[in-house]
């Protein structure tokens, strides 16, 4: 059922995923700032004061509006990362600051400790869901695609790996490696292993092919490998 739903979800057109972006965004919003009051006034008496609920009416639409501004909405989930982390951060931290400000502004009721609690709460949530998903994504696409090994854990592997993960064709499942240091150490999240284990993952993880990342070893050096394998 939920590899259904996921499918689903990620096959709609860019348009109708911007637009539940935005719907769960307003809703993140609204319940990050009921929270922050809740975790600062201790309760949730608050809600029964009109102005718990002008200073959203107000916040929700400018912080969408900023959002979309500084491209929120541009960026594809499944190549979000260390930038788009940033992007929510700032836009995180400027909706807080619009809180404090329409606050003060208008006199209204909202303890200035509170967008402080908000942005820390939005940040956890908003960016979280969109990593969360980046994740479900890459979890459903692994077990659609060919088990693959890659020989090399240089740099060149590593730039291989992060190919890979953002291609839609092979699922890397190990490092191949001669250099006895790399051994039982890990490269983004892949384990490494020696060639002597290579009949074991292929039987273990029904690998269907083995990625040579060895561009600076001599045409000698690759010939063997390749006699060996």
């Amino acid at each position: 059922m939920i590899n259904k739903f996921l499918t689903f979800l990620f096959g709609l057109n860019r348009w109708t995923k911007r637009t539940i972006q935005v719907a769960v965004d307003i809703i993140l919003i609204a319940f990050s700032d009921l929270l922050a009051m809740m975790l600062r006034l201790d309760g949730i008496w608050f809600a029964a004061y009109p102005d718990r609920w002008t200073i959203l009416l107000l916040v929700i639409p400018a912080s969408i509006l900023l959002f979309a501004r500084i491209g929120f909405y541009r960026a594809v989930i499944r190549y979000i990362g260390g930038q788009a982390l940033l992007t929510i951060g700032t836009g995180i931290l400027v909706s807080a600051a619009m809180m404090l400000v329409f606050s003060q502004l208008l006199s209204l009721q909202v303890p200035r400790s509170v967008p402080a609690i908000y942005a820390f709460i939005a940040f956890i949530l908003i960016g979280g869901v969109r990593f969360m998903l980046r994740a479900l994504y890459f979890q459903q696409r692994a077990k659609l695609n060919d088990n693959v090994l890659i020989y090399g854990a240089g740099e060149s592997g590593r730039q291989l790996l992060n190919a890979l993960k953002l291609g839609g064709e092979y699922q890397p499942v190990a490092f191949i490696d001669d250099a006895m240091e790399f051994h039982g150490t890990e490269v983004g999240g892949i384990p490494v292993h020696g060639p002597n284990r290579i009949g074991d993952l292929i039987q273990r993880f029904g690998v269907k092919a083995i990625l040579l990342a060895l561009p600076s070893a001599p045409v000698s050096a690759r010939k063997a490998i390749i006699s060996r394998l």
